[in-house]
């Protein structure tokens, strides 16, 4: 194996002036030319022949696309032992700034706006990067952002020859999506596992920490929610391509900018869905946004609530069930903003409460939301001390048959008992369902 160092001439063109990066089949280095211009040289350090055409791959992909945010190609020779290619230098790689970026918001949207930019030509010339990182992303000239290494790219219409073995897993771990962990996951990666490690990406230039195990409390509670959604363990319920995260994105930094208006963004997407609703249409992209909206204000719960009270019922007999993974975290910030703010409300507030969420709980299949919104019911009901809602609340917990809803409200009122000992001996425990009665028993024993 050949392995190049300082001072050595490549090709009688190109002498080395320092290694710069290593990957699993290449090694970059910084090469000075014979008028002293100094550039990137990738070469194939590998021997084996399905390396050798990752390598050649890498070359074709990278050659075929012409883009700003896409590293360029000026040389290359793959006659030679060992090939190699030529790139302009970078000043460095996002992952070298990770931790200024955590503390400069708009820099982290600059540059990421660039990585998508960059993604999305790379998806749109037929091909799948598969192992979008930090280290991956160039910076030139300060500002130039520029996706690189494509060295575990695929071509979406298979290849001539397939290099990607069914059993093999490639690419860098804390950034994998769950599928590439499968038998042929990486194989048959798409765009929605490129989005998966935008998702990360974006967690680790925010928070500065690698994302084996993301943590909410280190990134601003509307973001988490693009974050969360990009990183969904089920394809499916993540953002469908690049362009959806990067609205999304965007859609966050102008909720939190007052200057963009937040109410006024609202009021626009609510206009749209209105109008559709005379026709008894919905369109799933505005109500997306339209949760989003009502999430993103992390900051000011007045407006918070004002907006989700806005929410037009009729949707939230559709986003519970159709939008799980939208409307979930959605009615967690509910229940939370009704446990430290009920009481700032009039008492008949107890009954708007308990008829949204009594239309979450019909609609929705989801354990987790029936939980959120039967806590919310049972919170406004005891702290506002209105029995229309606590009456709403014994025939909602009355009717609950479903094994997995029965047992995540048995665990929120085991977490809640001085509030349902206010009000357990109204249902009789045959009424309910076994989970739901073990709870009613234990607080009847301790009285």
């Amino acid at each position: 194996m050949i392995r190049f160092k300082e001072e050595d001439v490549i090709d009688a063109k190109y002498k080395v002036v320092k290694e710069i990066g290593k990957g699993g089949f290449g090694t970059v280095l910084c090469v000075e030319k014979l008028n002293k211009e100094r550039v990137a040289l990738k070469y194939c350090i590998a021997e084996d022949e399905e390396n050798i055409s990752r390598f050649n791959r890498e070359l074709r992909i990278m050659s075929s696309i012409n883009h700003e945010n896409v590293v360029e190609i000026l040389d290359h020779n793959l006659e030679m032992n060992p090939p190699y290619f030529t790139m302009p230098l970078a000043d460095h790689s996002v992952n070298d700034e990770l931790m200024i970026l955590k503390d400069d918001f708009e820099r982290v949207i600059e540059i990421f706006e660039g990585i998508c930019k960059g993604i999305e030509v790379i998806h749109s010339s037929g091909f799948t990067h598969r192992d979008i990182n930090p280290k991956n992303v160039l910076i030139y000239n300060k500002n130039k952002i520029v996706v690189s290494d494509l060295g575990l790219a695929k071509f979406n219409t298979r290849d001539s020859t397939v290099l990607t073995r069914s059993h093999v897993i490639m690419g860098t771990e804390a950034y994998m999506a769950p599928e590439q962990y499968y038998r042929g996951g990486t194989r048959d990666a798409d765009a929605r596992t490129d989005v998966f490690q935008l998702g990360k990406t974006l967690y680790s230039m925010v928070s500065g920490e690698l994302p084996y195990l993301m943590d909410p409390q280190r990134v601003p509670t509307g973001l988490w929610y693009v974050i969360q959604k990009a990183t969904k363990l089920n394809p499916d319920e993540r953002y469908q391509g690049v362009g959806q995260l990067l609205d999304a994105l965007l859609d966050y930094k102008r909720s939190i900018n007052p200057a963009d208006n937040p109410r006024g963004t609202f009021e626009s997407l609510l206009q749209i869905a209105k109008e559709a609703l005379l026709k008894n249409e919905y369109n799933t992209e505005n109500v997306q946004k339209l949760i989003q909206t009502i999430y993103s204000i992390s900051d000011d719960e007045s407006l918070f609530i004002q907006l989700f009270d806005e929410f037009p019922e009729p949707l939230l007999m559709i986003a519970p069930d159709n939008l799980v993974s939208d409307f979930e975290p959605l009615i967690e910030k509910y229940k939370n903003y009704i446990i430290n703010n009920v009481n700032l409300h009039p008492f008949s507030y107890a009954e708007t409460v308990a008829r949204k969420m009594g239309i979450v709980i019909k609609y929705s299949k989801s354990p987790e939301i029936i939980k959120y919104a039967l806590h919310s019911i049972l919170d406004a009901a005891i702290t506002l001390n209105r029995y229309a809602a606590m009456d709403s609340f014994d025939s909602i917990i009355s009717s609950i048959e479903n094994e997995d809803a029965a047992m995540a409200v048995a665990e929120m009122l085991r977490e809640n008992l001085s509030l349902y000992r206010r009000i357990y001996s109204r249902v009789s425990k045959n009424q309910l369902h076994p989970a739901i009665r073990t709870i009613w028993e234990a607080i009847d024993n301790e009285d």
